[in-house]
């Protein structure tokens, strides 16, 4: 098979080692200031290690231009201090020795932002909201629409003097560049609007302020909607026009996505939706452009990756998701061993803890935690049981094996699984089995001793002196507020071991 998909690729004189992209995701891995912490330095670091080609670090700190309302002056932000610029120098210096370059989204959130988080109004090119229970923006005026530019173009030089290797306006999913781009969002009658191209002004005055402050050597990406997949905002033909002045005005390669708050297919695409799903607009907008384009959108396997690439819908694959699923993917992928990946099943649980002030991810146990779930080899091998094959179980009995212990892992039922089983018998959830099926092959080549179909009695545990018990027979299925319900089917869950014997821990 033609190995495009591990080809190098050059931007502006920037080699890429292969065509694999790390999407730039916000997650709760470092304060909104911008500092490296421990945590994020260890998660990118895996992900570079994994063999992504280049990694997209979010907008946070002083990359992001919608730290403080337009009319606050540059030099009272915070953001634009030198406080967090050695920890991102650490970071950019450790990815790049393992392997993968490194750049940066700069935005602004425009009308998504909220004065209950930031301190200030929402701003935007009208003064439209994004729904009607939305804060109402402010109308930017042509003298806070400059004065952003020029904050744009102070971030991309931060970007370069930290060590950085690439700089991407983010101008998608509604946010304020977005605003700008789009019609239905963007109803002033001055220079910033009025057609595909005064839209569009915003954009290219950014894109040649970045070129004034970072040279003409250094790249320049820019994310944009191939739609909005609304009735009133961006359509594609407005998309292409938009990808053809970007060219003709010196962006270096496009990454082409998707959608805002309310549209459908989402910005965010879950389960139910098909793979490579945005990559039919990443086809058409490199039809109109010969700089390099990325596509995006639920690429999670490496026939559907190959084949965007060889069949020439994209040059280069935008991958999120499924690099906090299995930070090894693309090396995994590189040798041929796609049955080994943990592969994300697209259920968003992701988005849902960061929207709860967490990070996590429903198959990947160790995102967001990677120092602190790193299989160590035990201080002093212990034997443990496991009793409970579904997913709890078996992730707790390969990990412990992994580091050493001597462990057995035990359920009544004649497979493993659990519960789980039957999360992955409804119609478009048939792929949540792999999520069993990659478990099951740790807990075998980890050396964990199985035994299905074998019910444990307490009297088992207090004859065989088990250093640790470890408890995993299932979470407790939500119930509907029924009168009666509850107690006529009153879960057992710990009322048989927990608090009888030392060491027995319960896990769901």
């Amino acid at each position: 098979m033609k190995r495009t998909l591990f080809s190098p690729i050059t931007i502006r004189g920037l080699e890429l080692p292969n065509r694999i992209v790390m999407a730039p995701m916000g997650v709760r891995v470092a304060p909104p200031t911008g500092e490296v912490t421990g945590e994020a330095f260890q998660y990118f670091l895996e992900r570079a290690r994994g063999g992504a080609g280049l990694i997209m670090l979010p907008s946070g700190g002083w990359a992001r231009a919608d730290v403080a309302h337009p009319s606050v002056p540059i030099g009272r932000v915070p953001a634009y201090e030198t406080g967090s610029a050695e920890g991102h120098r650490r970071l950019v210096a450790a990815l790049r020795e393992a392997g993968a370059k490194v750049g940066i989204q700069l935005q602004h959130r425009g009308r998504q932002a909220t004065t209950q988080l930031f301190g200030y109004r929402p701003v935007a090119p009208s003064a439209v909201p994004w729904s009607p229970r939305a804060e109402v923006p402010e109308a930017l005026s042509v003298a806070e629409i400059r004065n952003l530019v020029e904050r744009y173009g102070r971030a991309a030089a931060r970007a370069r003097e930290t060590g950085l290797d690439l700089v991407e306006i983010h101008a998608a999913h509604g946010y304020l560049v977005s605003n700008f781009l789009s019609p239905d969002s963007n109803q002033r009658d001055d220079e910033y609007g009025c057609g595909v191209e005064g839209r569009a002004r915003f954009l290219l005055e950014i894109v040649a302020r970045i070129r004034s402050e970072v040279g003409t050597g250094f790249p320049v990406s820019v994310r944009i909607n191939g739609s909005d997949f609304t009735d009133t905002g961006l359509t594609l033909e407005d998309s292409k026009k938009i990808a053809a002045l970007l060219e003709r005005h010196g962006v270096d390669l496009l990454s082409v996505s998707a959608g805002i708050n309310g549209s459908y297919p989402l910005t965010i695409p879950p389960y139910y939706t098909k793979a490579a799903c945005f990559a039919e607009l990443s086809k058409e907008i490199k039809s109109v452009v010969a700089i390099p384009v990325v596509a995006a959108g639920r690429i999670h396997e490496l026939e559907v990756a190959q084949r965007l690439l060889d069949e020439g819908w994209a040059d280069l694959l935008a991958i999120g998701r499924a690099l906090l699923a299995d930070p090894e993917l693309p090396n995994k992928w590189k040798e041929d061993a796609e049955p080994r990946v943990r592969k994300c099943l697209s259920c968003n649980y992701c988005i849902d803890s960061f929207w709860e002030g967490g990070g996590g991810c429903g198959v990947n146990a160790a995102m967001t935690r990677e120092r602190e779930l790193r299989p160590e080899p035990a201080r002093r091998a212990k034997v443990i049981w496991v009793i409970g094959a579904g997913p709890a179980g078996l992730e707790a009995a390969w990990r412990a094996s992994r580091r050493g212990h001597d462990v057995s892992l035990f359920d009544a039922r004649g497979e493993p699984g659990g519960q789980w089983v039957l999360a992955a018998k409804p119609p478009a959830k048939e792929h949540f089995r792999s999520f069993l099926e990659y478990q099951w092959q740790e807990v075998q080549a980890s050396g964990v001793k199985t035994h299905l179909g074998k019910k444990i009695e307490a009297r088992e545990i207090l004859e065989s002196h088990p250093d640790a018990v470890i408890l995993a027979t299932g979470a407790e299925p939500a119930t509907p507020s029924i009168p009666g319900l509850r107690e006529a089917g009153q879960s057992r869950r710990g009322t048989c071991w927990e608090g009888r014997f030392p060491g027995v821990r319960t896990a769901s």
